[in-house]
């Protein structure tokens, strides 16, 4: 069953026009609320009333940015389209340090001007203000192990976990420090702000939580490596373009309960499945061979820009280069070239360890006969006696695989960072224009 795949990708105009106002819109909840107080109390600058007017000021702008973090921490689809969703949670960690600097000054400045006696601490009176410091403690912890988490070594799902706990804790706590605390802020911005940001969050989650599926099959795909089959608990798949991911989590008592993201391998033209090739690589995935058919599992997204159908000519030459499992879209865009058979010309390089690592050789062997253009050139990295290419891809593997190759062809890189950074380092070198170099990269 054929898919409109045009759906799930922008076009440059229309990505440019929704990234404009992605964009503006954060500006106005942050800029409008400080401009208002400005506006309602204009004072000389520099003087006491000034660095007042300046402090309330930097403390709705933080509390606006607030309200960002929660539109980007939803995950939303249309964002994804604009900037990436690598790109939107790389912004994600500048807004909350940006948020965390915009409210430390905010005390300093209310502060500073003023002459206060130390003395005994009236808990009566001034806790909302020590409220407001505790805030201010637990925003930059967060900041902080949200930033150095690989360092501590702390694992992704269970920071995540905790990570959402603290992001509603903390606005509960500005929420209080703002409504109760005297002579600040009385505008009500926060109050409003943190409201609305929280509903927006709550309810983007609510409705992102993803469209249900039941497993189909899990079918061994290479030595440690496993091709899961998803089928719509109702209707068809959700449209997707070759190349997108989905963020799936298994309800099954045989794996806990994690959001993962896995690129889909099957092809939007056949809309009655969903395929995934999952590497066992870690406790998780170690797990992936004990789901069984008839457990449930919910996709969120699609997501993602990696695909040939936004790049290039329509019968364009592609490069295709892949590390391991890395392969998984690209193997999406080639079945989706097969159903639509589009013989233009494919050069497909594919690193791996050994050949008992190359996943699905029978539907790769299938897809060579069925793509008269396509040409797969395997790398062997760790396979002694092999006699094609063997060891890491560098330089001179690249110019002589891509000897005969259109210097304008679009050339698509997954895999590990570093072979995705050396390969586009390389490719430069052999001729090939660094914009037409489109790697897949996203990391939670």
């Amino acid at each position: 069953m054929s898919q409109d795949v045009s759906r799930p990708l922008l076009s440059g105009p229309r990505r440019a026009l929704w990234a404009a106002l992605a964009l503006l819109f954060p500006l106005a909840v942050v800029l409008a609320p400080p401009v208002a107080e400005f506006l309602e109390h204009p004072a000389p600058a520099f003087s006491p009333k000034w660095f007042e007017a300046v402090g309330k000021g930097l403390a709705l702008a933080g509390v606006g940015l607030f309200f960002v973090q929660y539109a980007i921490g939803a995950k939303l689809p249309l964002l994804d389209r604009a900037f990436s969703l690598n790109g939107t949670f790389l912004a994600h960690r500048w807004v909350a340090l940006a948020a965390a600097c915009m409210l430390s000054l905010h005390p300093l400045l209310l502060f500073a001007p003023k002459e206060r006696e130390v003395g005994a601490i009236d808990l009566a009176a001034q806790w909302p203000l020590l409220l407001g410091a505790l805030t201010l403690l637990s925003l930059w912890t967060a900041v902080a192990v949200a930033l150095k988490r690989k360092f501590l070594g702390l694992p992704f799902q269970r920071w995540w976990g905790l990570h959402k706990i603290g992001v509603v804790a903390l606005a509960v706590l500005a929420g209080t420090h703002a409504a109760f605390v005297h002579g600040h802020l009385h505008l009500g911005w926060p109050q409003a702000v943190l409201a609305g940001g929280l509903l927006i969050y709550l309810g983007s989650a609510l409705a992102r939580r993803g469209r249900e599926y039941q497993v189909a099959a899990v079918e061994k795909a290479a030595r440690d490596a496993f091709e899961v089959v998803l089928r719509p608990a109702r209707g068809a798949a959700a449209p997707y373009a070759p190349g997108q991911f989905g963020l799936v989590t298994f309800l099954s008592e045989n794996l806990p309960r994690e959001e993962h993201p896995w690129t889909l391998a099957s092809t939007p033209t056949r809309g009655e499945e969903l395929r995934m090739c999952i590497r066992c690589s870690g406790d998780f995935t170690s797990a992936i061979g004990r789901l069984r058919p008839g457990d449930r599992a919910l996709v969120k997204g699609p997501y993602g820009r990696f695909s040939y159908l936004r790049h290039g000519e329509e019968d364009g030459e592609l490069v295709l280069v892949a590390g391991g499992v890395g392969v998984t879209p690209i193997l999406s865009m080639l079945r989706h070239l097969a159903d639509r058979g589009d013989q233009r010309p494919v050069t497909l390089i594919w690193s791996n360890r050994t050949e008992e690592d190359i996943i699905l050789p029978r539907g790769m062997q299938e897809l060579r006969e069925r793509l008269s253009g396509l040409t797969i050139h395997y790398v062997l990295t760790r396979q002694p006696e092999y006699s094609g290419y063997s060891g890491r891809l560098d330089e001179a593997k690249y110019a002589a695989i891509l000897k005969g190759v259109d210097r304008r062809a679009e050339v698509f890189v997954c895999g590990p960072p570093s072979l995705m950074a050396d390969a586009r380092r390389q490719l430069c070198r052999v001729g090939f224009s660094a914009g037409r170099i489109h790697t897949e990269e996203f990391a939670l």
